[in-house]
């Protein structure tokens, strides 16, 4: 989670919740890796890039979502 979080502070995407929705795409990596190639090296680096995407997608959809409710 610290990853992704440290990723989101670097990188300002110009579409919020297109940049949310492509980082989503990795999510299903490990077990596409436990489908194809079920070793341990392989399996911890795709849960950590998995891990990484997932907190990714969180901070665009929060930072989409403040951008978008108007203030009353």
């Amino acid at each position: 989670m610290v990853l992704g979080s440290l990723i989101a502070l670097r990188w300002r995407p110009h579409r919020v919740m297109l940049a949310c929705v492509l980082v989503q795409l990795l999510w299903p990596l490990p077990l596409a890796v436990l489908a194809t190639r079920p070793e341990l090296p392989w399996l911890l680096v795709s849960m950590l890039v998995s891990g990484a995407s997932l907190e990714l997608a969180v901070v665009f959809y929060e930072t989409a979502k403040q951008q978008q409710v108007r203030r009353t």
